[in-house]
């Protein structure tokens, strides 16, 4: 998530000149310097995983959020159903302009180059495909991520065989991605290049706002990841 105000320094903290242009911005997994998220609730059953955490600020180095991040993520055949909520608790109540939001922000690794989404003018009749290319400069760590407007509102990250992960978010249409780094590494653990896709929408977040979003993601061959959208859309064809 992203919000004002921009840069975000409280207790005097001086953001990391890198990332000083993000603001208030708390990520899950835990902040730039590698200090990690509280978990704070878990629970697990054979198909569901419920994890309730108190993110950290990315661009500073061990400042948690007065906020705590909610996950549900279920299992189901090739898919994984996600349900995220954020639960805010600002004292700053301050209104700030509306930020572009990751809903979700997704990573793969180096073997997966092709981003692949549908941004024509003929949702849902299986028209042709559009392949992504963005501009990135890995020598200077420069990364220029394209954006597109996914009419069926999925795009994936794709192998040489066509086989990769989908994300589908509905009812969003405005995606961002593309790919960094070296082209043709192995991709372990540890490797830079890395694939990116981050559905999402412009959005205020009030001081005190629980804000909830649903995303599914698809592990599959092109066909398939399309397929599954398909079937479970609800609206099949253009905004009115």
């Amino acid at each position: 998530f992203g919000d004002g105000p921009n840069p975000y320094m409280p207790y005097s903290k001086e953001t990391d000149p890198f990332w000083k242009t993000l603001g208030w911005n708390p990520i899950q997994s835990g902040d730039y310097a590698g200090n990690r998220s509280k978990v704070i609730d878990y629970k697990q059953t054979s198909k569901e995983i419920y994890v309730k955490c108190i993110p950290m600020q990315w661009p500073l180095n061990n400042v948690p959020c007065n906020c705590t991040f909610e996950s549900w993520i279920r299992l189901e055949k090739n898919t994984v159903l996600v349900r995220s909520r954020l639960n805010n608790n600002r004292k700053d109540s301050i209104q700030y302009a509306g930020r572009p939001q990751e809903l979700p922000a997704v990573y793969t690794n180096a073997p997966f180059t092709q981003l692949v989404t549908y941004r024509g003018q003929k949702p849902f009749q299986y028209d042709t495909v559009s392949r992504i290319k963005n501009e990135n400069i890995p020598g200077r760590g420069r990364i220029d991520w394209a954006s597109w407007q996914a009419t069926e509102n999925w795009a994936a990250t794709l192998d040489k065989n066509n086989w990769g992960l989908g994300v589908w978010h509905p009812g969003v249409q405005h995606f961002k991605g593309g790919f960094f780094g070296k082209k043709g590494s192995p991709g372990n653990t540890f490797d830079k290049p890395t694939a990116y896709i981050a559905p999402g929408f412009d959005e205020v977040l009030d001081n005190n706002i629980i804000y909830t979003y649903n995303y599914v993601l698809i592990l599959g061959s092109l066909k398939e990841i399309r397929k599954y959208v398909y079937q479970h859309s609800i609206k099949n064809g253009l905004p009115k």
